[in-house]
């Protein structure tokens, strides 16, 4: 149950902080309701994501300026990577598939509410492929992670078999 409050906590904090940040990123920092209020559309639903003719579903166009384009899908990608390895690193479970299958949904839900966030801003659109995107960059990250810190206990057993046989060795 701690671990649960624990993560919770953490999504929470962090989902907040974006969206703090998105918003003062939109206002030019000036946080007081009118500003903020500015900045949102007044004609979309809390369930757009229900319309299929909704702009969450449109895809980018690679014309004009493609290489921006590609370095903002990879900015979604590594972003929440680097999240959700710190997910990974902050959280314990026993088991190492738990630990990464949690960092990876949690990274994952924070990229589901900043998308959906990002949809109700004038000047930004919340968009269903760069969830794919996100999920891409945490699953991809937690995976490497995984992959890492087995070869790492891999290591320690076998060096410690070593040091065994070594001191067998030179005991008998």
């Amino acid at each position: 149950m701690e671990r649960f409050v624990f993560l919770s906590l953490i999504v929470s904090f962090i989902s907040l902080a974006i969206i703090y940040v998105s918003i003062a990123k939109e206002t030019g920092g000036v946080m007081d309701l009118e500003t903020v209020r500015s900045v949102y559309k007044t004609d979309t639903s809390l369930l757009f994501f229900l319309d299929r003719e909704s702009t969450f579903y449109n895809h980018y166009s690679l014309f004009g300026d493609a290489s921006y384009m590609q370095l903002r899908k990879s900015g979604h990608f590594f972003f929440y990577g680097l999240l959700a390895a710190i997910i990974f690193l902050l959280i314990s479970f026993e088991k190492i598939w738990l630990r990464g299958l949690v960092a990876s949904a949690a990274a994952s839900l924070i990229g589901v509410i900043d998308e959906y966030h990002q949809h109700f801003l004038i000047d930004r659109s919340g968009r269903l492929l760069d969830i794919y995107i996100n999920i891409a960059g945490s699953i991809t990250t937690v995976v490497f992670l995984m992959t890492l810190w087995g070869v790492m206990e891999l290591r320690k057993k076998l060096l410690n078999k070593y040091v065994k046989n070594y001191h067998k060795q030179r005991i008998g």
